[in-house]
């Protein structure tokens, strides 16, 4: 179960009218990504913003699901591997759209009224989650996410939600090659999904201070 401690109201006590959700990384919090939200409410300020813990603990942070650490990051480029990293996180959707209805329970919200965005296998799921809604969240954002494609962890008549999406990713990542932004880039646009993509010259696995701000404007587009 996950829950809802980790968050950032809207300053003034104003009224609630949208929500993001964000996943972290492998190894990391909540409080990773909560920090993206001095910047986006900046724009959004009837916004709440919730980071959750993955599940399970993982030195001194949480995952979602195992990794090979010792993997070259030339494995990202094999439809098998991502297959398998795609079946690992299968299993936290259920708990993730549970969240997600708590949260509109919490705020009378509903799903157009709802992004999601993740980082590296929360990016992954991010993805996997909003496209197999059967109600559309405003907007999907993957940040150096962790390839997808169309298998048998995700098959073509499970995708029954089409969110506009945005793909951040640095050139030079060394954990989830740039590559893998364009596997996902291209399964999306084959689903006919509105994918729109901010690449970073040099920047390794991570999100920087021009992905955040591009993160800002896309947000104001659906949420705001």
């Amino acid at each position: 179960m996950l829950t809802d401690e980790i968050n950032y109201f809207p300053n003034g006590g104003a009224a609630v009218q949208s929500a993001v959700i964000l996943l972290h990384g492998y190894g990391a919090d909540g409080h990773d990504l909560i920090s993206m939200a001095l910047t986006l409410a900046q724009d959004l300020p009837n916004t709440v913003f919730y980071a959750p813990n993955a599940p399970q603990k993982e030195m001194n942070g949480y995952k979602w699901f195992d990794i090979d650490e010792m993997a070259s990051a030339s494995v990202y480029d094999r439809f098998l591997y991502i297959q398998a990293l795609m079946e690992k996180a299968l299993p936290n959707l259920p708990m993730i759209n549970d969240f997600i209805e708590e949260i509109k329970l919490k705020h009378q919200l509903k799903d157009e009224q709802i992004a999601l965005l993740g980082f590296s296998q929360g990016g992954l799921l991010t993805l996997m989650t909003g496209l197999m809604r059967p109600d559309q969240l405003a907007a999907l954002v993957g940040c150096s996410a962790v390839p997808l494609a169309i298998n048998s962890a995700m098959p073509l008549g499970k995708v029954i939600s089409h969110p506009p999406v945005l793909l951040t990713h640095g050139e030079d990542d060394d954990v989830v090659p740039f590559i893998g932004m364009q596997m996902t880039q291209n399964t999306l646009a084959d689903l006919n999904i509105s994918v729109t993509t901010h690449t970073v010259p040099g920047m390794g696995h991570t999100i920087d201070e021009s992905s955040v701000e591009t993160v800002r404007h896309f947000l104001k587009k659906h949420l705001a």
